[in-house]
């Protein structure tokens, strides 16, 4: 299971930003077929990536083109951590009220995890993997 998360991923970073790139320099987004032997990769695991990831708001199948999908914001937005949560299937929780003293300092932890990972190569854009 947890290889073929991995694998899932590497598929999602690496179509993104294949798509990103396109994007970016105003060029017609490629079909899934065309796009899955660019990145090496089987066509139905690409299509069940961006499936996720379209049901996830990161991305949306441009209706009357075939099997096409494009980006639902600026791809200078879209940030690799949210597509590895999309992946994964989390999403953002909420925020629990202390307890106790021990919770005080989890939440500080977390705090400080979460931190690190805006700063962190979590926090960059598919643009910017796409431009760099």
């Amino acid at each position: 299971r947890e290889e073929d998360q991995a694998f899932r991923e590497h598929v999602a970073l690496r179509a993104l930003v294949r798509l990103a790139a396109v994007f970016v320099r105003g060029e017609r987004l490629p079909h899934v077929p065309d796009l899955a032997e660019e990145i090496g990769v089987p066509e139905r695991s690409l299509e069940q990536v961006l499936m996720t990831l379209a049901h996830a708001g990161l991305m949306s199948r441009v209706e009357g083109k075939g099997r096409v999908y494009t980006f639902t914001q600026s791809p200078e937005t879209v940030r690799v951590k949210s597509v590895l949560d999309a992946l994964s299937g989390r999403t953002s929780s909420g925020h629990l009220e202390a307890q106790a003293p021990l919770d005080a300092r989890l939440e500080g932890l977390l705090d400080a995890l979460n931190q690190e990972q805006f700063e962190s190569v979590h926090n960059k854009s598919i643009r910017e993997l796409a431009v760099h």
